[in-house]
């Protein structure tokens, strides 16, 4: 019965999230933009009220006012309407090519601003990255990507890719880096059904931001290295 149940909410949650697709893309050509970020915590927070999940944030105090390039340990495809409920701020997320390909949902990823990232392709990513410093820049909005690169199998931070840092690097921006827990046990990589047999926490941690003031790209691998081991650690912890 409970698999019956979560194969239901999966169903709604994706009606719920082509009609958002949709909605997106007549707020921005209706002139009504500004709005779409307040949907989007709207659309997550729905997302999680039909998992039964209680989205708790640690270090909130953290958050910096001023654009920023954050990071996450992606484990989950439930990360995305976690943080979107958990963090207030205006959101642009980097996603994998192909999901742009989807119909409706991928319009309302363009109109939204998503970055599209090939994955497979090293300058195209190059290209996307420095979109994003455009963003930063010129539209004062803060771009969220995850330096694994992909979701994780196992419960650990997985190695880091350098492109977030650098991108980071470019925009002299702060990294904020946020710790995810317990997205995986909703609804883990390669599985599509929600789990609802009870009430899950996922918790979002703030880590303290990492300054990149005067830094240059030589200093992307230590960057790396420093954010690798404050979340590594932080996410061990949580583990206990």
């Amino acid at each position: 019965m409970i698999k019956v149940v979560g194969v239901l909410a999966m169903i709604l949650a994706g009606i719920l999230t082509l009609m958002g697709a949709i909605l997106v893309v007549l707020f921005v050509f209706t002139g009504f933009s500004d709005k779409v970020d307040y949907f989007v915590q709207w659309w997550a927070k729905s997302i999680n009220y039909l998992s039964r999940v209680d989205v708790v944030v640690e270090g909130i105090e953290k958050l910096p006012q001023e654009p920023c390039l954050y990071i996450f340990n992606h484990l989950s495809l439930f990360d995305i309407p976690i943080i979107f409920a958990g963090i207030p701020r205006k959101l642009r997320f980097g996603a994998k090519k192909e999901l742009f390909y989807i119909p409706l949902f991928g319009w309302g990823m363009k109109m939204m601003g998503i970055i599209p990232i090939d994955r497979k392709n090293r300058a195209q990513a190059v290209v996307a990255l420095r979109n994003a410093i455009v963003k930063i820049k010129r539209d004062q909005l803060n771009i969220i990507l995850a330096p694994e690169g992909t979701r994780q199998t196992q419960l650990r931070v997985g190695e880091f890719k350098s492109g977030p840092f650098v991108t980071a690097l470019q925009a002299q921006v702060p990294i904020v880096p946020l710790v995810l827990t317990g997205a995986h046990e909703i609804l883990p990589k390669s599985h599509y059904i929600f789990r609802l047999d009870k009430r899950r926490s996922c918790r979002i941690q703030i880590l303290d931001p990492i300054s990149t003031t005067g830094l240059n790209e030589e200093d992307r691998h230590h960057l790396k290295t420093l954010a690798h081991e404050k979340m590594s650690k932080a996410f061990q912890k949580s583990q206990g």
